[in-house]
């Protein structure tokens, strides 16, 4: 009788929590894993609305739909990962962060000392790389604006695709999230020589941080209370260390970074 009691009392609460869809990008293991939708994305915004009735419905979609997904699409309430636009209107600051760097072969030597160095190569990032990585970065490799770099400097969707270009020599330099990086080497190496030894340009130092967008003020305020309650507790920094499995030298290396570079 119990148990029955407990499956009624249970199924009420589900019956009563509020949906809320929320978009996030594709594969960037561990940050997004699409086939099991899990990662460090996933569940930071999980345990943001554990203190709430929401019950979180999860799509995934490319960087360039995640963008404009709120106000194009009536049936998606949130989006994570995405920077803020003039036309941002619900927006959550530093949901996510990634600390990015320029990955070479040291066979290769490449050399680069501040971002322009970047046109002397092929160069391959993620789709929409541009919009994140500073004005700087901005001004050189704008798709629209810097045509003439189009057949030296490509985005792609995906991440697996982007870091196989990297280790089949189609690209000198690879610009990625370290930890994102690291999966993936080890991932590739099954299929592809991944021995290489690299070289780490920090090149964008600092945070690289993204925010979370609501279509409703509401549910925007709910998320940002749970998410400074997460950060507040530890919470927050426990997930990101037990998903990254960051070393201690690495969680030194993000600690003693000072500049934040926010899009």
């Amino acid at each position: 009788m119990r148990w029955v009691l407990f499956v009624l009392i249970l199924a009420a609460s589900v019956a009563h929590a509020k949906q809320l869809v929320v978009a996030f990008g594709q594969d960037k293991p561990p940050f997004v894993i699409g086939k099991t939708r899990t990662g460090l994305e996933v569940e930071i915004f999980r345990a943001a609305l554990s203190a709430s009735d929401y019950r979180m419905v999860i799509v995934h979609m490319p960087n360039n739909r995640l963008h404009r997904a709120v106000q194009n699409m009536p049936n998606i309430d949130a989006v994570a990962s995405v920077s803020k636009t003039v036309e941002s209107k619900n927006f959550v600051e530093k949901f996510i962060y990634f600390h990015n760097y320029a990955i070479s072969k040291k066979q290769d030597g490449v050399v680069l000392n501040q971002i322009p160095d970047l046109r002397n190569y092929s160069v391959v990032a993620w789709q929409e790389a541009y919009l994140v990585l500073g004005n700087l970065f901005r001004q050189h490799f704008h798709p629209q604006k810097n045509k003439h770099f189009n057949n030296y400097y490509r985005e792609l969707a995906s991440q697996k695709s982007q870091n196989a270009m990297f280790w089949l020599g189609r690209a000198q330099v690879i610009l990625v999230d370290k930890t994102i990086f690291r999966w993936y080497r080890e991932q590739l190496s099954i299929s592809m020589d991944t021995g290489d030894e690299v070289v780490y340009h920090d090149l964008f130092p600092g945070k690289t941080w993204y925010g979370a967008e609501f279509r409703h003020p509401e549910d925007k305020q709910v998320f940002e209370k749970g998410l400074e309650s997460i950060k507040s507790s530890g919470l927050y920094d426990l997930l990101y260390q037990t998903s990254t499995q960051l070393d201690a030298e690495d969680s030194q290396e993000l600690n003693n970074k000072l500049t934040d570079t926010t899009p």
